[in-house]
Formats: structure tokens, sequence, C-alpha cells
């Protein structure tokens, strides 16, 4: 379930998320500026060899003024097209060596909106 909708006394929900695993991570894009149904969760990439894969797991997100402003499609991003979200997150690194790693992070990173990044 990703988020709750309460609407006449009912509770539903919103899972616009693939039906899918992806072990790279999702992330929250805008498909189309200014339509607020276009929000959808996305599947990361597979990285090309030259990029680490994902080693942040995501636990907050924040959202700012310019977020909100893009996603209404009140301000454009160069390029146009989908809009990544979020800007500054926070964290726990993932160590595949050591699954019990508690290492809190908090970073600032385009468009992070999402359960993993790269840092």
């Amino acid at each position: 379930q990703i988020s709750n909708i309460y609407n006449n006394n009912n509770n539903n929900h919103n899972n616009n998320i693939e039906n899918k695993v992806n072990e790279y991570g999702y992330h929250v894009e805008i498909l189309q500026p200014g339509d607020m149904t276009s929000l959808k969760w996305i599947g990361n990439a597979k990285p090309t060899s030259n990029i680490k894969p994902p080693n942040c797991e995501i636990h907050y997100c924040g959202i700012n003024f310019k977020d909100v402003m893009l996603a209404y499609g009140k301000l454009t991003q160069e390029g146009g097209g989908a809009v990544k979200i979020g800007l500054e997150f926070t964290g726990k690194l993932i160590n595949n060596n050591d699954s019990n790693s508690e290492e809190r992070v908090m970073g600032i990173s385009s468009g992070c909106m999402g359960t993993k990044v790269y840092t």
C-alpha cells in the first residue's frame, strides 16, 4: 500500500507502483507536469558498468517548494518531459559485506524521492 486516500468515509489506497520487484529501487516521477494523476513510482534502471549499484536505502525525502511548482506545471525544467522530485534525503547505507550496518546518512541529490539512491 503506497498511500491512503480518505474519501466519502471510505479508506482507499493508491498503488501506482510496478508489480515487479526491482533490485535497483524505485523513484517518483510526474509523467505529465500539471497532472497529479500522472504521479508514478518508476523502477530505477540497471546501472551501467561504470556506476555502482544503489548503496543507500532512503528512509525520508523532503519535498520543497520547487518540487511542488514543477509537479503542478508552474515551472518547467530544462529539457522538459517527466519530472523527478525530491532534493534532500536521509537513510541508511547498504553494505553488502555487513547486513547489520547501521550507518545513517543524509544527502542532497536531484530526484531522490524513492527507495534507493547512489551515493
